[in-house]
């Protein structure tokens, strides 16, 4: 019998513990300064959050992965959705770049090649996004151009290979 609006979402064997556990969470939530669950590498003090004052909360982070899926899902429990990090997919990286290509008119991978020569600048979250979304087409996609052709954006499509660039050059 499901009594909480929660209990569907988390697995009966962590019922009793999940409870505090969600709670603690959402007192975490409360302390931060914009209201919204840290991430995991807050949690445990790494990354850019390794000189982070306070303490460190690597239990928590284990058992928020182990009885509650993980931050993610702490924050979809915690009405924090719109916080989390997208879920990639193979559909999903083609929309977003597709997204990415009619907000700049460019592949991500143009918008950062031409912030990095100085051709143009970019402001600095741009740049992260187009990189990040670059590794996601690399992961679900395969290459850049593969999903430019799928999408029929026009790009650029160079040779895979150094000796293949200086053939054509000759």
């Amino acid at each position: 019998m499901f009594e909480k609006p929660h209990d569907a979402e988390i697995e009966t064997s962590h019922w009793s513990n999940a409870d505090e556990l969600l709670e603690a969470c959402h007192q975490l939530a409360a302390e931060q300064p914009d209201g919204v669950f840290p991430t995991e590498g807050w949690l445990r003090k790494r990354g850019r959050h390794a000189a982070r004052p306070g303490p460190m909360y690597n239990t928590m982070s284990i058992y928020i992965k182990t009885w509650l899926g993980g931050v993610r899902k702490v924050r979809k429990l915690l009405g924090q959705e719109d916080a989390s990090t997208i879920s990639w997919t193979r559909q999903r990286v083609l929309q977003e770049l597709q997204s990415f290509y009619d907000r700049y008119g460019r592949t991500p991978g143009a918008v950062r090649g031409a912030d990095r020569t100085g051709r143009e600048a970019f402001d600095a979250e741009v740049v992260r996004e187009a990189g990040r979304l670059e590794m996601a087409i690399k992961k679900y996609v395969g290459s850049a151009t593969e999903a430019c052709q799928e999408l029929g954006i026009p790009c650029r499509n160079y040779p895979a290979t150094r000796r293949e660039r200086v053939q054509l050059s000759c």
